[in-house]
């Protein structure tokens, strides 16, 4: 190694000129005018011992074959350089490139360099001891790099190629143990480390079968790192994201299990204090299960814009599902769903406005309810969560042409309790028994309507249940079971009066017979009925007709202003007493005038009592 065979503008080391110059030159003019022929290295050795790195451990290091190639080049210009090494464990790193020119100053921070660096299988778990304050514990990995970097210290570096491991093992901070797994890091990108900036061209990150591409900027990476990264990851089975890190699996609810496919598409912004991701999720046929709900085929995309800053967050979602099954504490939802929802949290509560479309849903709830097809249901929703506590600015309920309003509070979702105001619009009957099983058989017509109502209470202690407000019927009629004659034209304006709730002047058809109706019930769960019934005429013969082999043709079968007045007890075996007076009854040729008595019913037995 040395100098030799320089070229003819050369000026050699011992040329009298530059001796006579070296006391009023520096260092550099001195290596600025030196000119290098060429500079081996073959077969070096490097060893190394460090016993102040670690605490109580001496630390060795060893390089074999190192190659060392300079050849024609002076120090003020680019140094043309290779040059590469080995480790007893046949780990190869090699470099090759330009470096300098080196400042007059000899500030090699400001000196430049267009290197190239490769390595191939260097053993990542045994050079870890020489970062004793690495946050994590490596068991297990091999190390392969190519990589080009081009600028200074003090200036921007163009840097691009990968690094890789494979087979990486270790345990993190928190003790959890990952791994094994392949990572790999694909780059492009310009790094200005005075200025903390990067701009990333193209950056793509594989973690097992995950794939993360990125590109955009990110800066001062040593107070509050910043960023603003378009993002793109590529569709993944769920399962196998979720076996990277305990900590991903550990993020879900306790004994959830998820299946499927999910991808995003959307970018990182914000800063590591206050970030914030906006994009597009998508879904294809996930499922995911608990003790309490079921998601099963979710397929579609969720387009979210996230915000979080300290205990602030914010949330905007826009999904939109072209199939999906739901199981969640009786209710059930299959088919495609819309859903529009803003959810903030300023500190410890969740504000919340959503809106959601299941027209086109199969929507059940256990058999008390379920939508007919191609029937609209949405629901809108403005209110905000507190620990047990629901409050309901606004909510609203729209199935078919009927609507439910309501505000208020759930002021204990444990225990039901509720403190709301719940009112419809007119609601018709007929097309409300689609949607409630219960109400089949009873064939309604007519509509009904509940103006706003207080409902203070829950329906877990019924007899405390309060409900305040009014309801009107009209034109409504049914066919129960046991009853001769159908039900029809009843109209009524119904007062709810807390614990219970009274009508006067209700009138309805049961049959031929016309009713007016004055009505109050007291309790809910244990209904107690005052009731006045009055009928101008009832007609015998509808509900007692003749025999078919009568032979003789009946006479008139009537009762005139007939008027039942009295009380029934419900909520368990039937008991109801009641004074029954009618100005004339007429059965064929028997007749009376000014009837008068009292029935009593009670253990499935009716006993006529003081009838005149």
């Amino acid at each position: 190694a040395g100098a030799a065979a320089a070229p003819k503008d050369a000026v050699p080391a011992s040329a009298p000129a530059a001796r006579a110059a070296a006391p009023d030159a520096g260092p550099a003019s001195i290596l600025g005018g030196l000119f290098v022929q060429r500079l081996r290295i073959e077969d070096g050795l490097v060893a190394y011992t460090d016993a102040a790195l670690v605490k109580g451990k001496t630390l060795q290091a060893e390089l074999v074959d190192l190659r060392v190639s300079a050849d024609k080049f002076r120090f003020n210009e680019p140094v043309p350089i290779e040059a590469s090494f080995r480790t007893p464990q046949h780990e190869a790193i090699a470099l090759s490139g330009e470096v300098g020119p080196i400042p007059a100053d000899f500030d090699f921070a400001r000196a430049g360099f267009d290197l190239r660096l490769k390595g191939e299988g260097v053993r990542a778990h045994d050079w870890a001891v020489w970062a004793p304050k690495l946050p994590v514990q490596l068991h297990s990995g091999i190390f392969d790099c190519d990589v080009k970097a081009k600028g200074s210290l003090t200036a921007p570096i163009a840097t691009s190629g990968f690094l890789s491991f494979t087979n990486l093992a270790l345990t993190d901070s928190d003790g959890a143990k990952v791994g094994p797994l392949d990572v790999r890091l694909d780059h492009d990108l310009t790094a200005d480390l005075p200025n903390e900036r990067a701009t990333i061209r193209k950056g793509v990150v594989k973690i097992g079968d995950l794939a993360l591409t990125a590109k955009g900027t990110a800066s001062a990476w040593t107070t509050v790192p910043a960023f603003d990264l378009d993002l793109d990851v590529a569709d993944v089975e769920v399962g196998k994201v979720l076996g990277l890190h305990p900590k991903v699996a550990g993020a879900l609810p306790k004994g959830m299990k998820v299946a499927g496919t999910l991808g995003f598409t959307g970018k990182l912004m914000g800063t590591a204090k206050a970030p914030g991701v906006k994009g597009t999720v998508r879904l294809a046929k996930v499922d995911a299960s608990t003790k309490d709900l079921s998601v099963r085929g979710a397929t579609g995309t969720v387009v979210t814009d996230f915000k979080m800053e300290g205990k602030a967050m914010r949330v905007d979602a826009d999904a939109n599902l072209q199939t999906l099954g739901l199981e969640a504490s009786g209710a059930r939802v299959n088919g495609p769903v819309v859903l529009k929802a803003k959810a903030e949290k300023p500190a410890d509560a969740w504000i919340v406005d959503a809106h959601a479309v299941l027209d086109g849903a199969d929507v059940a709830f256990k058999d008390q309810f379920r939508k007919p097809a191609a029937t609209t249901l949405q629901v809108d929703f403005k209110g905000t969560s507190k620990a047990d506590r629901l409050d309901i600015g606004a909510a609203q309920v729209r199935l078919a042409d009927m609507r439910v309003d309501a505000k208020g509070a759930v002021e204990s979702l444990d225990r039901q309790a509720l403190r709301l105001e719940v009112g419809t619009s007119e609601i018709d009957l007929a097309s409300l028994a689609r949607s409630i099983p219960a109400l089949t058989k009873f064939q309604p017509t007519g509509k009904v309507r509940l103006a706003p109502t207080q409902i203070v209470g829950s329906p877990k202690a019924m007899d405390k249940l309060r409900l305040t407000g009014a309801a009107t019927l009209r034109g409504v009629g049914a066919t129960a079971e046991g009853l001769p004659k159908p039900i029809r034209d009843l109209t009524a304006d119904v007062t709810l009066t807390g614990p219970g709730a009274e009508t006067k002047g209700a009138t309805l058809s049961v049959g031929e017979e016309r009713l007016t109706v004055d009505a109050k019930v007291t309790g809910f769960a244990k209904p107690s009925i005052q009731y006045d019934v009055k009928a101008p005429k009832v007609n015998l013969a509808a509900w007692m007709p003749p025999a078919k082999d009568a032979g003789s043709k009946p006479g008139p079968r009537e009762v005139q202003d007939l008027r039942v007045v009295g009380t029934a007890q419900l909520g368990g075996a039937l008991a109801a007493d009641a004074r029954v007076t009618a100005k004339r009854a007429q059965y064929d040729t028997l007749a009376a005038d000014g009837l008068d008595g009292k029935v009593r019913y009670a253990n499935d037995v009716a006993n006529l009592q003081d009838f005149t």
